[in-house]
């Protein structure tokens, strides 16, 4: 677990600090709580970890940064957040946050396909937000044999001021 704690250079790790901040505060605050955050925020980073060392055991790309737990937070901000909009910088353009995070679902999965030798780790990406979505959907709707029912609201999560998609 020591690469959610290395990055690769500056703009690496200013990167990730600032969705962090940006994102990773609100829903800290307003879904996990400071514990819930934690344990969230290391499941989404170990698992994305995991995930890119069991689907790319033989690639050269180290595996450093916290994007895949930073990738991780951008899923859990679409799933209660989702419909808050945000700005698709560099462009003008406003979006909603569940309409950005599926896109750069996309933009990873045609990267980890394609640009497989850019000494990015996309596979690690994608296992962070795969990862952070069934740790939500479990703490929703309980035992992963309910993972194909409609989602029920049994609020496991305290959202304080404010509901689902604000």
């Amino acid at each position: 677990t020591t690469y959610l704690f290395l990055h690769g250079h500056l703009m690496h790790l200013l990167f990730n600090m600032l969705v962090l901040w940006m994102l990773g505060s609100e829903v800290e605050e307003k879904v996990f709580g400071s514990k819930g955050f934690l344990i969230y925020y290391m499941a989404c980073g170990i698992g994305a970890g995991l995930f890119n060392f069991i689907f790319s055991y033989q690639s050269a790309v180290p595996i450093i940064g916290a994007s895949g737990a930073i990738y991780g937070i951008l899923v859990a901000y679409a799933v209660f957040f989702g419909n808050r909009m945000m700005i698709l910088f560099p462009f003008p353009v406003m979006v909603r946050a569940k309409h950005l995070v599926l896109m750069i679902v996309g933009i990873e999965l045609v990267s980890s396909v394609f640009y497989t030798s850019d000494g990015v780790a996309h596979l690690a990406h994608l296992g962070g937000m795969i990862v952070g979505y069934l740790y939500i959907r479990y703490k929703l709707n309980g035992p992963p044999g309910m993972f194909f029912r409609r989602w029920r609201y049994q609020r496991k999560f305290k959202i304080i001021n404010g509901g689902r998609n604000q």
